[in-house]
């Protein structure tokens, strides 16, 4: 009972060491495993900068300033049939989209997005918008 429970505090493989040297423990063992451990680690960072180095891959983060309720909520965000789309022109970003939410006014909004959208692929299509 109280062997393999101090059998497992003390971190000990087998219940011998407990009883036969209960305050022996050797250091420059442990500190030696850390030291491959610590060694292991570091050779796995640097396999991975690498790998990530190859790839190129730019991460954003998820949120970059928080949203408190009050901005969110004079936000107005609606579903709007997308009348036409087309490119801006001189410019590589930029799409101009000419909505209808809805009312008897045709709204007319830029969006940057033209490098994952194309404006044909746009047109007639239902979209959530910030109006």
């Amino acid at each position: 009972g109280i062997d393999r429970l101090i059998m497992i505090l003390t971190g000990q493989h087998s219940i011998r060491d407990v009883l036969l040297f209960p305050t022996m423990k050797p250091i420059g063992l442990e500190r030696q495993k850390m030291g491959i451990r610590q060694k292991k680690l570091t050779k796995l960072t640097t396999n991975l900068r690498q790998k990530n180095r190859l790839f190129k891959s730019k991460v954003e983060p998820l949120f970059e300033d928080m949203v408190d309720f009050d901005t969110f909520s004079k936000s107005d965000f609606r579903v709007v049939k997308v009348k036409n789309c087309e490119e801006v022109p001189k410019s590589k970003k930029l799409l101009k989209f000419t909505l209808d939410d809805g009312s008897e006014k045709e709204r007319v909004i830029l969006s940057g997005i033209k490098e994952y959208y194309s404006a044909e692929s746009l047109n007639w299509k239902d979209i959530a918008c910030d109006l």
